[in-house]
């Protein structure tokens, strides 16, 4: 409910015809806004975050997912230049 309704507005905002929108998200990505605007709704205690089940659905679904995808996307021969142990700890 109140994430689509951030999410959709902050969607709504980054397509805005206004010269200072525009400017503002030129230097402000709208992603990074549709996940701050919910964390500063429950730190301020608007949403009850003991209630909600969607930290446990991105720590079971979409991280795993995202990690998967940010492992395909990386430069493999740069990362053997870097040495042996460079690659334990990513491995780790």
């Amino acid at each position: 409910g109140i994430l689509t309704l951030c999410a959709a507005f902050v969607v709504q905002l980054s397509n805005s015809p206004r010269p200072a929108l525009q400017k503002f998200f030129k230097f402000i990505p709208s992603v990074l806004l549709v996940y701050l605007i919910p964390a500063l709704l429950v730190n301020i205690g608007f949403i009850d975050a003991s209630q909600s089940r969607v930290y446990e659905f991105n720590v079971e679904n979409l991280l795993p997912a995202t990690l998967i995808l940010l492992t395909l996307s990386l430069n493999l021969p740069a990362l053997a230049k870097l040495g042996p142990k460079c690659i334990l700890v990513f491995l780790a």
